[in-house]
Parts: C-alpha cells; structure tokens; sequence
C-alpha cells in the first residue's frame, strides 16, 4: 500500500471503528432503557394490583378474613369484580390466602378452602407486608405470560390477615416495553448517527486539511522555498536511485555544480529581494535547456546542482553544462535594470569519477573550481587537479594548526635589475618544515587553503612577515621592495584592501615598496570585482604586479585597464629562451607592448647567465630565479645581501666584456 493509500484508509478506518462503537453504545444503552421500561411497566402493574385490591376487593375480604372464610355473598362480589377485570382485559385470574397459606378465595371455586404451605412470594409478603409481584412464564387459560401482583391486606394494628394475588396479563406489557424501547432506541440511534456523520465530517475535512499540511511539509522538507526546486535532500535521493540504476543498466550518469558569478554583486548592491528575483530568473532558464527527466536542484546561496539521469558519457554532460552557461548570456532583467551574470560549471560522472551521490557532489565541486579559470567556464573533473584527498585534507588540518604555531615562514628570492645586476627587491616565497613531512612545498598546500577562509589569514600572514623584514632590511641600509602572492580569493574580497591598510598602518615601511602579485587566472575570475578590489589596493599606494603572464587568458588591452605597475613573465617563456627563437620573440613582443603601457617586466624562473644576457638584450627590466639566488630563509637575507652590496657594479647582454663576466661568475 502507497503512503497515500495509507493516509486515505485513516478516515475510512476511523469511520469504521467509530461506527462500530456507536452501534455497540446503542445495543448497551437499547438493553438498559429496556430493563428500565421493563421495570417501570411492573411498578406499575404492582400499583395497579394494590388500586384494584384497595378499591374493589379489600372490604369483602377483611370481613371474611376476620370470620375465616367467605360467605356465598362475599365470593359473588368478589367473582363480579374479577369477571369485570377479565372482561376487561386487566386480569386472568384471582386469589386470596389467609396468613395460614390457606386459599380463602380463588376464581377457581374448588380450590376455596384449601390448605397448604404458602409460596414463597406470598410468605415474603405475610413476612414483610409488602406487596410484591412474580412473572410466570406458563400460559393461563390460553393467555400469555402474567405478571402475579400479591398485595397484602392488613388491619388497624399493622397485622396481616390476608394476601390478594391478581394475575394479569404481561404479553401487553412487554409489547408495550418492547414498542417503547425501539421508539426510544430509534431516537437514540438516530441521534447516534447524527453525531457520528457530524464527527466523520469534521474528521473528514480535518484529515483532508492534515493530509495536505503533510503535503506541504513533504515539499518544503524536499524543496527549495526561494525557487521551487528540489533541494540538496531530494537532489541526493534521486541522485542515488540514478546511480542504482545505472549499475544495472551501465549506463552513465552526470552531476553538474553551478554557482554564479557576480551574484554577491548585485545581491549587496540592488538588495537581497532583487538578489531573489535573480535566482528564480536564473533557475527558469536553467529548467528551460533541461530535459524533464533531469534534476535541477538548489543548494544554497547561488549555487546549483543538475543531475543527468543517463547520458552518453562526459562530453553529452559537458555539452548541457555549456548550454546552461550560454543561457545566462542575455541579461537578466530585474525590474527595467538589465544585470549580467555567468556561471560556472563543474562536471563529474559516474561510474569514471566515482559511484555514490555524495563523491560525485564533492568531485562535481572540485570541478568547478577548474571551471572558473577556464575559458568557457565549463570543466570536468580531473583526478590530478583533486586537492580533497583524506591525505591532504588530514594535511589541511595540520596548516591550520602549523599557522597558530608559526611554522609557515616565508623565504625571499631576489629580484636584480637585469642591465646592472643591482638587488632592489625580494619576494617572498613561503615554506612550511612539516614535523613528519618535512619540507612542504607551496605548490603541495597553497591549493589546498585556497578554497578555504583560511587563505585569507594566510596570505596576511605573509605580507606582515615581509613587511617585518622589509623593515629590518631598511633599517639595516638595504631599501628594498617586498613582493607577496595573493589568491583569486583575496582579489576578489572586497575588505581585502582594508586588511592590508591595516597591516601598512603599523608598518614603517613605505606603501610603495609592497608588492602585491596576483595571477592572470585570478584577474579573469570575476574582472569587475578584481578591478574594484586592485583599484582600492592602488589607492593605498602599493604596487600591483601580475604574476606568471603569458599562461593565461588575458590581453595587455585587458590590463591596459587594470591599475597595474609590473608583469612578471612565466618561467616557460624563460626556460631556453637562449635558444628558442618562438621564445624570444614572445618576451620581445611582451616587453615592447609592456611598455608602451608604462609597465616595468620582470622574468622569472632565470636559471644561467646565457638566459639573463638574452634578457637584458630583449630590454627586459628585472630578471628573478636561481641565477641570483634560491629563496633565502629570513635569518640569512641580511648576510646575503651584505656580502653581495660589496660586489662591482655589472652589465649584462651582448656588450658586457670579459672583465664584468668573470666578476659576474666570481658573484654569482
């Protein structure tokens, strides 16, 4: 039986029970109203014997009473009276006994004068004086059952000199009672049933109203209240009845995990009801470029999940999460203002990336982090790019607790200038001596805090220490500027400026010698937002660097907007730039444009002198790698920058002679 089947048999089983108590409550109650008529019907036959007794009877038979006998007289009016009552229809029969038992009248003349012990009745009423009566079953003279009314005569003094018993008939007494009681039983049961089929209505109606309040409660325990959509409960129980059967068929099943982007923008600035009405526009959209018998769930926030029951592998599931992008390309209209939003689109399916609901969701989840630097803002998951491990997880963890203790230091590499080999600068690079692990690289857990708050305490974490030794390096003679990475989280947190004005607030060095670097990806991210976070950076006066150009998807007519200071050139452009020709003429395209925009370039990831002197030729300003040094604990910049302040001043590319190479050796 269906739940609903079973929630529509509690008014029929209500019905029924209750029907069946009101019927026994009528039989219970119909038995003791009967008994009660019974009752009253031989009170008053008792009342009648004693009237007739009294009024008809009562002198005749004291006067024989007193003489032991009756006259011939006395017995004629005593039988005109009892053939008036037969006549009647009232009595059957009569007698009358001495207190010895003895008949002293009978209707039956044979019977006068005959002795014999009295009947019990007729003893308890000589015993007691009081009248009383007795039921007989056997038929008299044809009748029916009678009812015997003994009354007792008495004298002055309280004795009793006689007993009157007069039959009368009981049939019309029990039709009576019997007409009576089904009168009375009618009313009743019908009362009964009147209360019953008001109560069944109410009960009814009350059912009906408690079955769709359940209804409700079932929809909003499944639903989303904002859009209507199946939540992440519903989404998870579908997700695994897919996965069931698709272990049956070995058919493929996808999750897809959205949120948008520039939600939190228009949601802070045009109020949370546009915010609402944003995603109820979004999630229409979506429904429309599904299939009815795929999923669309909300989760939270901006974020939403698709489930594809079936579909033919990852490139049909990556084909619908396109879809749902390109159906946001027109601007949602939020009354008369026109809002652009994206979204981004992680894809996981089963059976290749996992088979239960909840590792798809988390797989699905880690998708979309890749999908947010890819340029269609689409991407499945990717085993090497997973960061969720229980091994990096469990290392997550002892980030957190290495942060507290102030394990996480940072190491500084140099930055020279590429014409005169002069230091002007240091970046710092952080690294992490695990107690079990060892060295940790940056590569290893940076990915992992990035996804989490934890980045944000981090990465001020870093630029507080930089700016700590910064200003130990200053007060030491060496004026140098501090280079620190930033996250795609930091660049688009809209209080991040306001930490670092905070952490520059306290700090004696100047504004300008921080350098905060930020990659193309987290430009790219959400470029509204990183255009208003790096323009309140740039107005606390440090200096803006974007880090690893050349791998990512912008353009310097991109950047030319940005109010960025410096482009740093990615290591594969660096690597065998001596020798690789495409190499060269990608760096001298990057430094020539760069600085028709008045932006310095840096390169970093320079590993030998034919790299740097390449570089120097190409115009390049800042060269940065393990040429000048690997990156340096704290403790010993100081010493390392002592020691090379002494060394004689250098040119590098085509010109520099052979003196100033072997002094560069003899330094480097």
């Amino acid at each position: 039986m269906s739940a609903r089947s079973a929630r529509l048999s509690l008014t029929a089983v209500y019905g029924t029970t209750s029907f069946a108590v009101v019927a026994v409550l009528a039989v219970l109650v119909s038995a003791c109203l009967r008994g009660v008529i019974e009752e009253r019907a031989l009170q008053d036959a008792l009342r009648s014997g004693r009237f007739v007794t009294e009024v008809g009877l009562e002198s005749v038979l004291l006067d024989g009473a007193a003489r032991g006998r009756l006259t011939v007289a006395e017995v004629t009016r005593v039988d005109r009276v009892v053939a008036d009552g037969v006549e009647e229809g009232i009595l059957t029969r009569a007698e009358a006994f001495d207190p010895t038992g003895a008949v002293l009248y009978s209707d039956d003349h044979s019977l006068i004068g005959r002795d014999g012990p009295p009947s019990p009745v007729v003893r308890g009423v000589l015993e007691t004086g009081l009248p009383a009566y007795a039921v007989a079953d056997a038929s008299e003279q044809g009748a029916g059952p009678v009812v015997a009314v003994y009354t007792p005569l008495q004298v002055a003094d309280g004795d009793v000199v006689a007993v009157v018993g007069l039959h009368t008939p009981h049939q019309p007494v029990l039709d009576g009672v019997a007409a009576d009681t089904r009168r009375l039983v009618g009313v009743l049961l019908g009362g009964l049933l009147l209360l019953w089929a008001s109560l069944f209505r109410l009960v009814s109606v009350a059912s009906r109203r408690l079955r769709a309040q359940l209804a409700h409660n079932e929809h909003q325990a499944l639903h989303d209240a904002l859009t209507g959509l199946p939540n992440r409960t519903l989404l998870f129980d579908r997700s695994e009845r897919a996965l069931a059967a698709a272990r049956r068929t070995g058919a493929p099943t996808a999750v897809l995990l959205l949120d948008l982007d520039r939600f939190k923008e228009v949601n802070d600035t045009l109020g949370h009801g546009n915010g609402d009405e944003l995603l109820r526009q979004v999630a229409a959209r979506f429904v429309g470029v599904l299939r009815e018998s795929d999923t669309l769930a909300r989760l939270g926030g901006d974020e939403f999940a698709v489930l594809l029951p079936v579909v033919d592998g990852a490139a049909e599931a990556v084909a619908v999460a396109r879809r749902l992008v390109a159906v946001l390309e027109e601007p949602v209209d939020l009354r008369g203002l026109n809002v652009s939003v994206g979204a981004s689109v992680g894809v996981a399916v089963a059976p290749e990336h996992g088979d239960a609901a909840e590792l798809l969701l988390q797989r699905a989840d880690v998708a979309m982090y890749l999908a947010k630097q890819a340029p269609d803002r689409v991407a499945a998951y990717d085993r090497d790019a997973d960061h969720y491990s229980p091994e990096r997880l469990a290392l997550l963890g002892d980030v957190r607790s290495a942060l507290e203790r102030g394990e996480l230091v940072p190491h500084f590499q140099p930055k020279a200038d590429t014409r005169t080999g002069r230091v002007h600068g240091m970046e710092a690079l952080l690294r992490w001596e695990h107690p079990q692990h060892g060295t940790v690289m940056p590569d290893v857990f940076i990915p992992l805090v990035e996804h989490t708050g934890l980045i944000d305490a981090l990465t001020l974490h870093v630029i507080d220490s930089a700016l700590t030794s910064c200003a130990a390096w200053a007060q030491a003679g060496h004026d140098l500027s501090v280079s620190v990475n930033v996250s795609v989280r930091n660049v688009l947190d809209r209080s991040f400026p306001q930490r670092v004005a905070a952490l520059l607030q306290g700090s004696p060095v100047p504004r300008e010698r921080l350098v905060l670097e930020l990659t193309e990806s987290a430009l790219m991210t959400d470029p509204d937002t990183a255009l208003e976070v790096l323009t309140e950076l740039k107005a606390l006066g440090v200096a803006l660097s974007v880090d690893d150009y050349g791998t990512g998807y912008s353009s310097l007519a991109y950047l030319q907007g940005l109010p960025v200071d410096e482009l740093k050139i990615d290591r594969c452009f660096v690597r065998a730039l001596a020798h690789r020709r495409t190499d060269q003429v990608i760096v001298r395209s990057t430094v020539d444009l760069a600085k028709d925009l008045g932006l310095s370039v840096v390169a970093e990831g320079v590993e030998d002198e034919d790299a740097w002197n390449t570089l120097a030729d190409l115009a390049c300003d800042t060269v940065q790698g393990y040429v000048l040094s690997r990156p340096i604990p704290p403790g010993s910049v100081l010493s390392w920058l002592d020691e090379h302040a002494g060394a004689p001043p250098r040119r590098f590319g085509t010109a520099q002679t052979a003196a100033q190479t072997a002094a560069q050796t003899a330094v480097h």
